[in-house]
């Protein structure tokens, strides 16, 4: 039965997925990169509506994808969110006088902002550009460091080197470090237009960006009057940041905070997706990463050039080691049917009808089970011969004593919050971390005898049993008797019950 409850309920959650995802209109759906340590490729999608939302609910089932002629498989996927992974943000900041004093300090601001918003496994490095291209602040997780390389920015120069800016930071975002997340994006500010004379050329950043390429989430901003110069570095800009499989955005009449911060949420409302592709070689060739979403009615697709190297035996346990339990036995299970197909299958059909036996089994011994419980209780049975007459003398066993009250909690904070206890209750009731306690409170800052509730002529009266953190009502500590009444919240450790009534039994 609940195998048949399991079943019923997967069928029922692919139901609701494949329902959202139709009536959801997906307008964007992008690979923003792909990292390779085979067999695992892990990489991370843009699927969201045309307000640049996060389509929820994407399904496994809704993916399929090759690795050139090769089919590959989905090991997971996962909001980003959800990874407890890091990104490494590679920040580059225009200090060209193309923008006014008043809108360098809302750039600064908002680097500071997203900077204190970094978490634990994030890291950022910053790149200002502008007659030159330098390298303020490598790689780090020190956010007051970071901080104060903001701070001392400033728009002085005469020229912007856009191009030799992003070349830069495809260079630092492709470094290797085992310290650094694998995820990296580039967030840049600028008006698209770049004056380096006989520089670093537009077309040499599309290079770059045709391999294992790097997102560049781009802002677009430029000082009224709109010329046709500013207007066609802005669309170049757009082009650039679409292509590297980031986002652009521009500004017009938002405020430049406002434009930071939809950027980053856009960053943080990627899909990871862990692949693995066990036929793939490992020969230093180019290979088009191409995966497909079935999105209703229509079909989206992307792809992204990714060169498979010989990994070092020790990057291929790193990569694994990354993985959750449930993936490694995913990527175990695909391996084993991709490399040993006859004796898997085989294997698999054996082991289903093992498993088909032992449920089989189980249903007969429970069924005997029962059948010699009953046999034991008719066996229970003394028959006695009076007067050439047969009674039947049945052991009556006493039924166990209801106990005279039930007392009823309700917990309003904690680890099992909104849940209902009732407590059968006769003279007096413990609280307590331990299992024998009648009312267990599973909580590492309760003691093991904590609290004791009884009953005194009629009144429900409560005292601390010398517990390390002690007992409150309604927020107040006590340290003798206390007499409750019906909604008093008694706080045990960090859990809040709310005292419901007490019912009496045996009242008619």
């Amino acid at each position: 039965m609940k195998i048949t409850r399991i079943f019923a309920f997967l069928l029922l959650a692919i139901f609701i997925s494949d329902f959202a995802l139709a009536k959801t209109d997906v307008s964007n759906f992008r690979i923003s990169q792909a990292t390779v340590q085979l067999p695992i490729i892990t990489t991370w999608l843009d699927i969201s509506d045309d307000q640049g939302q996060s389509i929820p609910s994407i399904s496994p089932e809704k993916l399929s994808i090759t690795v050139g002629a090769e089919k590959a498989d989905i090991t997971s996927i996962k909001p980003f969110a959800e990874t407890n992974q890091g990104t490494a943000f590679i920040f580059l900041v225009d200090v060209s006088k193309s923008l006014k004093p008043k809108d360098f300090i809302q750039i600064q601001s908002s680097l500071n902002d997203w900077v204190a918003g970094l978490n634990e496994h994030d890291h950022a490095a910053l790149i200002s550009f502008g007659s030159q291209v330098n390298v303020l602040q490598d790689f780090t997780q020190n956010i007051d460091s970071l901080k104060q390389t903001v701070t001392k920015l400033a728009a002085t120069d005469n020229e912007t080197f856009l191009y030799q800016g992003l070349t830069k930071a495809f260079e630092l975002g492709r470094r290797l470090d085992k310290t650094l997340p694998k995820r990296r994006v580039i967030v840049v500010l600028t008006d698209g237009i770049d004056d380096a004379a006989g520089g670093v050329t537009k077309d040499e950043v599309f290079l770059q960006m045709a391999e294992n390429r790097i997102p560049i989430y781009a802002i677009g901003f430029t000082l009224p009057p709109l010329t046709q110069t500013k207007e066609k570095g802005l669309k170049e800009l757009g082009v650039l940041a679409r292509t590297s499989g980031g986002h652009f955005l521009k500004t017009d009449s938002m405020p430049l905070s406002a434009a930071y911060t939809l950027q980053k949420e856009r960053i943080a409302h990627s899909y990871e997706v862990a692949i693995t592709c066990a036929s793939c070689k490992a020969e230093g060739q180019l290979n088009r990463l191409n995966i497909n979403l079935n999105a209703g009615d229509r079909s989206l697709n992307d792809g992204v050039d990714i060169r498979l190297l010989p990994q070092q035996e020790q990057s291929i346990k790193d990569s694994i080691t990354e993985l959750s339990q449930q993936d490694k036995v995913k990527l175990f299970v695909v391996k084993i049917f991709t490399d040993y197909p006859y004796v898997a299958w085989p294997a698999l059909v054996l082991i289903s009808a093992l498993l088909v036996w032992l449920i089989v089994y189980l249903i007969k011994a429970k069924r005997h089970a029962r059948e010699l419980l009953l046999r034991q209780e008719i066996e229970n049975k003394a028959i006695h011969e009076i007067d050439g007459s047969v009674t039947v003398a049945i052991k009556k066993v006493a039924p166990p004593k209801l106990p005279k009250y039930t007392l009823s909690f309700s917990v309003v904070t904690g680890e099992q919050q909104g849940k209902t206890y009732d407590i059968p209750f006769n003279e007096t009731m413990l609280i307590g971390r331990l299992t024998n306690c009648d009312l267990v409170v599973n909580d590492s800052e309760t003691s093991a005898n904590h609290a004791e509730i009884s009953l005194e002529k009629g009144i429900l009266a409560i005292k601390d049993l010398g517990s390390t953190n002690g007992t409150a009502i309604n927020g107040v500590p006590i340290h003798t008797v206390h007499y409750l009444q019906e909604g008093d919240q008694i706080l045990i450790g960090r859990t809040e019950l709310r005292l419901k009534g007490l019912v009496d039994n045996y009242a008619h």
